[in-house]
């Protein structure tokens, strides 16, 4: 599988390099997958416009998150100011980051509005990294802890375009991300992350010559 998805990339790219109208898109928004943390997820994709509904697509996606655990241990006061002073406990931090080649079908709703409702799907690959570092024995060193999975990612799902210009659209979607990653380990046991989600976005989508 991880082949295919290699495969279909690199059969994307090869399209892409065709001289022909281009499509940009800049994304930002909410990522919640099911094993992390929910938190913000950017995105972009670059690809090739077949007409003004079609788009073949090179996605790539980032969500990152970290949360720290602090601890208030009071003001005091040094040059003639006061200060709060903290500590911190425990940082947690993961990153999630799929790479698809996708597709994009926009349907308008009639030939004048400016509207158009989409439906979009891809195949890739993706990285899952977390990582867990523990400061809270004072004094010692940190002890950390990190896990890397990788695998198989599809995404679907769809959305609106509404168009502001000749060539610009903003674009908002609600698109499902699927990366359940199995990793080998000693002993014949095997774990499972699962950082499969929804994601809530909207940005801008440009057409470039």
């Amino acid at each position: 599988m991880k082949r295919l998805s290699l495969f279909l990339i690199l059969l994307f790219s090869g399209v892409l390099s065709v001289s022909a109208s281009k499509n940009l898109t800049f994304k930002a928004g909410l990522y919640a997958p099911a094993d992390l943390k929910a938190g913000v997820i950017w995105g972009m994709e670059y690809g090739y416009a077949v007409d003004e509904n079609v788009a073949l697509l090179f996605g790539a996606d980032l969500y990152w998150k970290t949360i720290d655990n602090k601890e208030d241990l009071g003001d005091t006061e040094s040059v003639g100011v006061n200060l709060e002073t903290g500590r911190y406990l425990s940082q947690w931090k993961g990153f999630h980051l799929p790479l698809t080649a996708k597709i994009r079908i926009a349907v308008p709703l009639d030939h004048y509005s400016s509207i158009k409702p989409f439906i979009t799907a891809g195949l890739g690959v993706g990285y899952t990294h977390i990582s867990f570092t523990d400061m809270a024995d004072g004094g010692g060193d940190a002890q950390k802890e990190s896990l890397t999975y990788t695998g198989l990612v599809w995404q679907a799902g769809g959305g609106i375009l509404y168009r502001i210009g000749s060539r610009s659209s903003l674009i908002g979607e609600i698109l499902y991300n699927g990366a359940k990653f199995n990793k080998d380990e000693e002993g014949g046991y095997y774990t499972t992350l699962n950082s499969s989600g929804l994601m809530f976005r909207a940005g801008i989508n440009l057409l470039m010559f």
